[in-house]
């Protein structure tokens, strides 16, 4: 993938000038710290291509991003992003891998809820070519959380997920949310053979987060 690919037209130019705006650091001679960087903000018609040149300009500024998707084509992107703006880091990552840190983050209107993305660099793994599990639109969270948290429980080192479609990922982004330990996922896409069509599928490999 190239860096073209973030530029999608002018009003995508124009976003990216905006959102890779990435904070600037505390000057010397005493200078009060700047205000925290608000999350960036994936919706369903985001180009992931521009929110991951946000993530970059804000991984290489602060060593972290974070990134909130309220709804399953939201958080979708937002992992394509990051899938992304490891291909355009892939050079400085120096055998690391940026990997989503998911969880639950109040919106502040009513009752809505949203996933926090927290996005920072962590060690690269090998993804296997086949999933350990294979999630479903319908997949109940708690029980693919209760599935990750007994792997780990019993020293896994990684367990991989897959998915098709949108609402399969943010079903998988949830329940890694939920796990215990904390856990990071890295996203990743691949292809397979299916009924001899060729189909590209997000693979979202799970590994402990770094303390």
């Amino acid at each position: 993938a190239r860096q073209s690919r973030t530029l999608a037209n002018a009003d995508d130019a124009a976003l990216a000038s905006v959102l890779a705006d990435a904070p600037k650091k505390k000057e010397k001679g005493g200078a009060a710290p700047p205000e925290p960087e608000p999350p960036l903000i994936s919706h369903p018609n985001v180009n992931p291509g521009v929110l991951a040149g946000a993530v970059v300009a804000r991984v290489r500024a602060d060593s972290a991003a974070q990134i909130t998707a309220i709804g399953p084509q939201a958080s979708y992107l937002a992992a394509r992003a990051v899938i992304y703006a490891n291909e355009y880091m892939s050079e400085e990552l120096k055998g690391k891998v940026l990997a989503i840190l998911p969880s639950k983050h109040q919106t502040g209107r009513g009752d809505t809820t949203a996933n926090l993305f927290e996005v920072r660099a962590v060690q690269n793994v090998k993804v296997p070519k086949a999933p350990d599990a294979v999630v479903a639109s319908i997949t109940p969270v708690p029980a693919l959380a209760k599935y990750l948290s007994k792997s780990f429980e019993e020293n896994k080192k990684k367990i991989t997920l897959s998915g098709l479609r949108a609402k399969s990922i943010n079903v998988a982004l949830k329940a890694a949310g939920r796990a215990e330990p904390k856990l990071a996922v890295i996203p990743t896409l691949a292809e397979f053979e299916d009924k001899g069509k060729t189909l590209t599928r997000m693979m979202l490999t799970c590994v402990r987060a770094p303390k």
